[in-house]
């Protein structure tokens, strides 16, 4: 039994640590409790929306207390608060092993689909071009939501719903980690990725598919490399 003034909460641990309440917290702790509860069983995931109605509602809670207990979580870094959408978990903060993992696995998949193109000789239309350029004319003030645009529209051929999403996941996690990090900075992160596809619509356009594959080595080999020895991005190493 642990007694916190005039509260007293009977607490007991499942075989998977997550922490059952036996009696009522005030509102606004118990909201913040059950979304850690949640997240630790899996139940949230990052990037899940947070519905404050259905909070309250599971709680039988007014929507106060859920708005109180977000805002703290979101000081916590366990929520995002985003303007005109709403509370949404935060993405997995990854570690420097993670973040290489990541960005191995997006070298094996986007290889896979320049292999596929070639296999099915595709190119990209007049309008994907004009898009293309559109996107690249303010490279140097690239939004995270444009790279997920650009992304989309290279990815417009692979039809494999998965293989899209874990593209969209990979590029978001990284993101959050160049967010965090001393040495690197997400603006020029998101930069760096968007001159990669830009670049290897040209090589497709041209055919060049070997020459492709091997820019996605060089790029996924250069930005591991940086992060595991805390250097700072140089643009010349990475063959745009």
């Amino acid at each position: 039994m642990i007694i916190y003034q005039k509260h007293t909460v009977m607490l007991s641990v499942h075989k998977y640590g997550v922490i059952n309440i036996k009696k009522k917290l005030k509102a606004e702790d118990k909201v913040r409790v059950y979304i850690k509860q949640n997240i630790a069983s899996q139940k949230f995931l990052p990037n899940m929306k947070l519905v404050e109605e259905d909070i309250a509602k599971e709680l039988n809670i007014s929507r106060s207390p859920v708005r109180a207990a977000l805002k703290k979580l979101e000081k916590e870094n366990v929520v995002r608060l985003i303007p005109n959408k709403g509370a949404y978990i935060a993405p997995k903060k990854l570690t420097t092993k993670e973040f290489v993992d990541r960005m191995q696995l997006f070298e094996l998949l986007l290889i896979h689909t320049v292999v596929r193109m070639e296999q099915w000789e595709h190119r990209f239309t007049l309008e994907d071009e004009k898009l293309f350029h559109e996107l690249s004319i303010n490279i140097n003030h690239l939004t995270n939501q444009q790279l997920i645009e650009i992304q989309t529209l290279f990815l417009k051929f692979e039809k494999n719903a998965y293989l899209a999403d874990s593209f969209k996941t990979i590029i978001k996690e990284v993101l959050v980690y160049s967010k965090t990090s001393d040495h690197l900075n997400m603006k020029q992160i998101s930069i760096l990725f968007g001159q990669l596809f830009f670049s290897l619509v040209e090589k497709i356009q041209l055919r060049d598919y070997a020459e492709a594959r091997k820019q996605i080595r060089v790029f996924v080999n250069a930005i591991s490399l940086d992060v595991i020895d805390n250097q700072e991005i140089h643009e010349e190493k990475y063959l745009f």
